[in-house]
Order: C-alpha cells, then structure tokens, then sequence
C-alpha cells in the first residue's frame, strides 16, 4: 500500500509540476501496447487475464484524436460448451474411436476511434473511444482425432461469436522524454460492449447473451515511438 500511494504522489506530481511541458501541436504518437483483458459480469470468459496487443496512433496539442486495434486472446474458459457431447467420463471421442484432445478457448478483437487529452508530455492521459467489437469460444480441433460434431457447419453453433458495438473510456499516465530516451504509458481502460449473437442457431447454451452491454476491464503497458513537430519547418525524430 505504501508503494502504491508514493506512485500515485509521483503521477500527481509530474502532472501538475510540468505547466507548460505540454505535447506540440502536430505531433505524432505511435504505441505499441502489451496488456491484459479481465471479462466481468455475466460472461463466460472471466478466468483471469486475457493478454492483447494494441496499436495507437495520436497527434495534438493537449487534445488528441486516435485509432486503436486489439487482438485479445485466452486459452481457459469455465463453461463448456461441448458439454453436450462428452460422455459420461467426460471425453469427446473422434471417429477413429479415440479419445479427442478438444481444447476451448477464446479470442476476440476490438477496433475504434477516440478522443481524448494529455495533460502535459509527462502526466495523466484521458481518452473515450468507440469502435466495433466481436468475441467468441475458440475450439481447437485434435488432428489425429477428427471429431465431425464439431466440423464445419455445426461449429459456429458452438462458437457463439458476438459482435456489436463498444464504448471505451480510458485513463492513464503518459511519460514522454523530450530526448526520446524513455516514452511510455500505464493505461486502465474499460470496454463497455453492446453485442448480439451473429448465428441464429446455437448447439450450446448462451444466456449471457441476453445481459448485453458486456464489460471487460483492460490494462496496458505502450512503448511509445514520438515524432514531434516544433513547428512547421522542424520535425524532431
């Protein structure tokens, strides 16, 4: 706790220290971003971190527009969805009458524009983003057991893709070198998504479908690749 409050004392600090250490106007702000999605509420998914890649592109003076892109993913679900096709001892068999390694998983991905404002080159970042979104079960077949209950066209009645719209506030501490030694930023983020079902036919249960706006709770961490333009003659790199 006590590390804690002093990073939180130091993000304060450097926010409110650096007056007039805002970002030029006409710059440029490449991320690169590592992180992970936590689901909540009533999906299936929430089983701990789903680890995503992201890339954002922002140019401003205090104020910034962007475009973002995750691909997220994870490799433990809690509900089975092929529930219905284990027997009683709990495995899938193929149709050379062998146990099937039938692994679930999930994936999804998240595109969208935002607004948003730094307070100064380094300090507190705010943003909201709208984009589309999509998520479904990811199952992987066993190929040395092919299993046709699970083939092609029966296996997006098992997937349940989801796709709809998603709203996306975000905040976080931004630290940019004028020397271009160390750019970065911690971003928190949520994604407040308002999905359906693509498929009209499921060959597995979906309540968690009816319950839309489905949220997720991100954390990320960006290296940053900083063009800044001084003005309109000079570009430093």
């Amino acid at each position: 706790m006590k590390a804690f409050l002093h990073f939180i004392v130091f993000i304060f600090y450097t926010t409110f220290s650096w007056t007039q250490d805002f970002i030029p106007k006409k710059s440029t702000l490449l991320h690169l971003s590592y992180g992970l999605v936590l689901p909540s509420g009533n999906l299936p998914f929430n089983y701990g971190g789903v680890p995503s890649v992201g890339l954002n592109y922002y140019w401003s003076k205090g104020y910034f527009t962007g475009f973002d892109f995750h691909y997220m993913f994870g490799a433990s679900v809690q509900t089975d969805v092929l529930e219905n096709l284990r027997s009683p001892e709990g495995h899938i068999y193929g149709n050379n009458q062998a146990i099937a390694d039938i692994r679930l998983g999930w994936r999804g991905w998240y595109s969208g524009i935002s607004l948003g404002k730094s307070i100064q080159q380094k300090g507190l970042t705010f943003l909201l983003g709208l984009g589309y979104i999509q998520y479904q079960y990811r199952i992987q077949e066993d190929p040395q057991s092919y299993v046709p209950q699970i083939a092609d066209p029966y296996l997006s009645g098992y997937e349940q893709l989801s796709l709809g719209w998603s709203l996306k506030p975000g905040i976080g501490y931004q630290h940019l070198d004028g020397n271009n030694n160390l750019n970065f930023k911690i971003g928190l983020s949520a994604y407040f998504a308002f999905t359906s079902l693509k498929n009209n036919y499921q060959l597995a249960a979906a309540d968690y479908t009816k319950q839309s706006p489905h949220t997720f709770i991100g954390f990320d961490l960006s290296w940053i690749l900083p063009f800044f333009s001084y003005n309109p003659d000079t570009i430093s790199y």
